[in-house]
């Protein structure tokens, strides 16, 4: 990397899921899950600069960081899958009301701040015969604001229309 700086954000290299972290301070010394840790595709993390936040999934939390790599920096649990799962992929919907995430190989949705009924945690896509959806890089994009494009990782895109 010659020159360029390399900053730990997070992450003692010790297995565990910490408690969230309020006080501002340095995060550094603070643990993950092994699950994120040895490469596996379970631990998805996206940042927003209109927030300046990194989230990132960790076993069956979604979390983030305020304030990345400063003195400023907390460590917060947005949600927890009420069903328990593991949370290996997740988007944000357009105008940020809502939070897309993939948990085993269904997909659900939680409300921010939308209002609609349908997104409350319930898996989107029961439909028999539709292809497993397994974690991968690069795995949900947005064709415009109701539409969802989702690579399945098994040689599939789906699109999911959101209900009005």
């Amino acid at each position: 990397f010659g020159g360029n700086t390399i900053s730990n954000i997070m992450n003692s290299g010790t297995n565990g899921v910490s408690a969230d972290v309020t006080t501002p301070g340095s995060l550094s010394a603070v643990n993950l899950t092994s699950n994120c840790l040895n490469g596996t595709l379970t631990c998805f993390s996206q940042y927003r600069s209109d927030q300046d936040r990194l989230y990132f999934s960790e076993d069956t939390k979604l979390r983030y960081i305020t304030a990345p790599n400063s003195g400023s920096s907390t460590l917060i649990t947005l949600f927890t899958q009420p069903a328990g799962g593991s949370i290996s992929n997740f988007i944000f919907s357009p105008n940020n009301d809502m939070i897309f995430y993939l948990s085993g190989s269904s997909l659900y949705c939680r409300n921010i701040s939308s209002g609609n009924a349908w997104c409350n945690d319930t898996a989107l896509n029961t439909i028999t015969g539709l292809p497993t959806i397994s974690a991968g890089a690069n795995q949900f994009t947005w064709r415009d604001s109701t539409h969802l494009l989702i690579s399945t990782h098994g040689g599939y895109v789906l699109e999911y229309t959101l209900p009005p």
